[in-house]
């Protein structure tokens, strides 16, 4: 059921900025543990021209498994967390970093890949950063 709630919401966003018309980015849709919402068309969709229309579109998953091959594709900013064992070497194929840097990976750092380029980010909490 929630599968169907949000495919149907994500679809119903992507046709009313559709009708909107062209713009800079208005909304962000999130979608995390992408698992619960399995493949969806409308996600598919909204990766391929959401941007167009000012839609743009953030989708969290532990696994790659659980992300269309649409959805991977039409994205140009990956970030990857530590991922179980299990995970390395599916993830190291889908986002293209070798399954050492991943592996290597501790809390608090991250495998950022931005189009071809890709660098190891640190993440500083919320709680850490010194904002006015």
């Amino acid at each position: 059921m929630q599968a169907i709630a949000g495919d149907a919401l994500a679809s119903q966003l992507m046709n009313r900025h559709r009708l909107l018309g062209e713009s800079a980015l208005r909304t962000v849709l999130f979608i995390d543990e992408a698992k619960e919402l399995g493949y969806s068309k409308a996600l598919d969709r909204i990766a391929a021209d959401g941007r167009k229309y000012g839609l743009g579109l953030w989708v969290a998953s532990q696994s790659s498994r659980h992300i269309s091959k649409d959805v991977l594709t039409n994205t140009f900013t990956k970030l990857i967390l530590p991922v179980d064992s299990s995970e390395l070497p599916l993830t190291a194929r889908t986002f293209r970093f070798s399954e050492e840097a991943i592996a290597n990976l501790n809390p608090l750092e991250s495998l950022v890949r931005f189009g071809k380029n890709a660098n190891k980010v640190n993440i500083v909490p919320f709680y850490q950063r010194n904002t006015p």
